[in-house]
């Protein structure tokens, strides 16, 4: 995802900063308030394109679940989730029959999803959902998290788009429009796709090259 922004803005000339650590509920306040530009992995919802500009840049997304490497739960469908207490993130929307049930498991929300794999560590919780590209992001970019979770069988895939947020009060508002055109055109060319798979590769790449100089 980061890359992705980085990718736009990159061709209209913008140089980013990032906020660390972020919760996402206050990432979404500081772009209504102008005090953030722009924002990636966002699902479309009506309230947010009334404060800023929303352009897709995955036409799909896959929600998986991490436990522990040494749990052992097995999810192999949705009626598996039963009982178990599922780390959320606040504001995030995952699909409709996970996000409209009420009792089959017990959410328990924080404000990051980083948040939800140090209590999943600290075994507070038993599961995490998360949005597969944004869990291999925090697994490359932690390496205490090296090892530490494994990803159920179970996963949710469909059309899902995704879109990147760009605040109606930045003064890049004024070239929503070249947005658009460029996050079409890398997106049509299937480069987002591309940038994406190529961190997730290195970091695999890592991972083995790690798992090589343990042995």
């Amino acid at each position: 995802m980061v890359n992705v922004i980085k990718l736009v803005a990159s061709e209209l000339g913008y140089t980013l900063t990032f906020t660390p650590n972020t919760p996402f509920r206050r990432c979404l306040r500081m772009l209504a308030d102008g005090q953030a530009d722009i924002m990636g992995g966002l699902l479309y919802k009506q309230e947010r394109a009334e404060f800023m500009h929303l352009f897709p840049y995955l036409n799909y997304s896959t929600k998986s679940f991490y436990a522990l490497n040494d749990s052992p739960l097995t999810i192999n469908n949705f009626e598996d989730l039963a009982g178990l207490t599922v780390g959320t993130t606040l504001g995030h929307q995952y699909w409709p029959a996970f996000d409209q049930t009420k009792t089959l498991f017990n959410r328990s929300s924080a404000a990051h999803v980083n948040d939800n794999f140090r209590r999943l560590l600290a075994k507070r919780i038993d599961l995490v959902i998360a949005t597969e590209r944004q869990a291999l992001f925090l697994f490359a970019t932690h390496p205490e998290y090296h090892g530490k979770f494994k990803k159920m069988a179970f996963s949710f895939t469909g059309e899902n788009p995704v879109y990147i947020g760009l605040s109606k009060k930045s003064p890049a508002a004024k070239h929503a429009d070249a947005f658009r055109q460029i996050a079409d055109r890398l997106r049509q060319a299937h480069t987002f796709d591309k940038v994406s798979q190529a961190f997730y590769d290195e970091y695999f790449e890592s991972l083995e090259a790690l798992a090589e100089q343990n042995q």
